[in-house]
Parts: C-alpha cells; sequence; structure tokens
C-alpha cells in the first residue's frame, strides 16, 4: 500500500482520495495527457530530500503540454514550489518519485483539443529499487 497523504489537484494540495477524475476524462478516452517522472534522493546525513534537475523536467512538461494544447497556468519555477511543498507536506525521509501529470479533462466524448478544459496533477509516492 503506498503511503502518500497529499496531491496537488485542481490547484490546490489535498487529501490524496480527493484526486478522482471521472471515467469520462477525456484523456482517458484519447490519450491527451502529458507526464513527467522525477526522482527525489533522500540523504540520511543532511537529513534533506535532493530533488534530481527539477525544473529541467518541468520545462519538458510545459513544452509536450502545448503540443497538446493543455493549459498549464503555472511557471516551471511555480511548480517547483508547489512540489517542494508537496514533499514538505509529505514529510518523506526516504527516495521518492514524484508524478505530474496534465491532462485534458474535460467529461465529454469528441475526438478534438480544442475547447476542452485542463487539468494538473502532482503526486509523489516512496521509490524503491527493484531487486535485481
Amino acid at each position: 500500500m503506498v503511503k502518500n497523504k497529499y496531491a496537488f489537484f485542481r490547484g490546490e494540495i489535498r487529501p490524496i482520495e480527493e484526486a478522482k477524475v471521472s471515467i469520462m476524462t477525456s484523456a482517458l478516452h484519447y490519450g491527451t495527457g502529458v507526464f513527467e517522472g522525477i526522482r527525489a534522493f533522500w540523504n540520511k546525513e543532511e537529513e534533506e530530500l535532493f530533488v534530481f534537475r527539477m525544473r529541467e523536467h518541468y520545462l519538458r512538461l510545459l513544452r509536450s503540454a502545448r503540443i497538446l494544447l493543455i493549459d498549464i497556468p503555472y511557471s516551471a519555477d511555480e511548480l517547483c514550489h508547489i512540489t517542494l511543498e508537496l514533499l514538505r507536506r509529505e514529510g518523506f525521509r526516504e527516495d521518492v518519485y514524484i508524478r505530474p501529470i496534465a491532462f485534458k479533462s474535460s467529461e465529454e466524448i469528441g475526438v478534438r483539443l480544442h475547447n476542452l478544459e485542463s487539468e494538473l496533477a502532482i503526486f509523489a509516492v516512496p521509490f524503491k529499487l527493484l531487486p535485481s
């Protein structure tokens, strides 16, 4: 069982169980979403979580979102700030995987990119390397 408690969803950090989408969400039917996978590493000596190239990941997410006309109303720096606040609230003391995802969130059927709502979600989970 994943032990994260929070997600950034619909413009705020909220309990993870409130971060839900409908089966009618456009992105589910047409693949109109983009994501990044960001790693953060826990340093025991410094008792700090270090996020790897977070700004670069968010710049890439913003570029990818523009291609699909997904409106993300935040800059890369704002996304970094949101992510750091989410990680602080989670209180992880281990390596984590951060998943930002942006998608067309309108609940309707129809193949198009224009005139659809967009959504952004960010959550993080503990990351364990798989045994070899």
